[in-house]
């Protein structure tokens, strides 16, 4: 099992639970029937299936759709047990050959406008010369910004306002230890800030050695988000990156 999202994908007040598993190329969901009881009510299987998930609603319908490994899969409804239609976002996600770092991605889905459509941003997990990109639908077609044109081994991925100043900024950042694999000597985290129309980002760098699966909140209740750093996948030790803006 390598990523688990958590929402109500049939709005019953209940909370679901979707799972993507790293071997097996399996995408479940799970509809929580009460505490002690939950129905797999999907089981879908597709070799490009692999790493980075996460909800959303991404057509304005009110329930939560899913993004894995670049493949939208449209809610239903209500009854869960129904087909999810399925739309390649883009095939650079999926398409790749190779050892088990294929496919391998970075996923998060915000709606920044607050037009009921969720965003998507993903980026490559485990490998280099794969960009940082934003997408976005508009007149039917999913458009995209691309943020960065590369970051290597991209195993953080988050947005927030960070500055906040109203608009979504993003976290993004390198696994060392996989980027060192690579032969990569560049290891930055940085905060790419949204200059106040979604389609221009200054890039600031607050950290050169790595990020793994770094997480944001505001742990000291200040106001603005904080962000919770391991360095890379063998580290032994944990940091908090504080902002200082309140």
């Amino acid at each position: 099992m390598k990523d688990v999202s958590f929402t109500d994908f049939d709005t019953d007040g209940k909370m679901d639970v979707a799972i993507l598993t790293f071997d097996e190329h399996t995408l479940s969901i799970f509809k929580q029937k009460d505490a002690d009881a939950w129905e797999r009510v999907q089981y879908i299987q597709n070799d490009v299936l692999h790493e980075g998930m996460d909800v959303g609603d991404l057509n304005n319908d009110g329930y939560p759709d899913i993004v894995a490994t670049g493949l939208i899969y449209y809610n239903p409804g209500t009854d869960l047990t129904k087909e999810w239609p399925v739309e390649n976002l883009n095939t650079m996600w999926n398409n790749q050959e190779g050892d088990w770092s294929r496919n391998g991605t970075k996923t998060f889905m915000r709606d920044i406008d607050q037009d009921g459509r969720a965003e998507i941003y993903l980026a490559h997990s485990e490998r280099a010369g794969y960009p940082l990109v934003a997408y976005k639908r508009m007149n039917g077609k999913w458009r995209h910004r691309v943020i960065k044109d590369s970051i290597a081994a991209c195993h953080t991925l988050q947005v927030y306002d960070f500055n906040m100043d109203g608009f979504y900024d993003i976290l993004a950042g390198v696994n060392f230890a996989r980027a060192v694999n690579l032969e990569q000597t560049n290891f930055d985290v940085s905060v790419f800030l949204n200059q106040g129309n979604y389609t221009d980002y200054k890039e600031m760098v607050i950290e050169k050695n790595g990020i793994y699966n770094g997480q944001v909140i505001d742990y000291d209740g200040d106001g603005d988000m904080d962000i919770f750093r391991y360095p890379n996948h063998e580290a032994t030790d944990f940091f908090i990156l504080e902002n200082t803006i309140q």
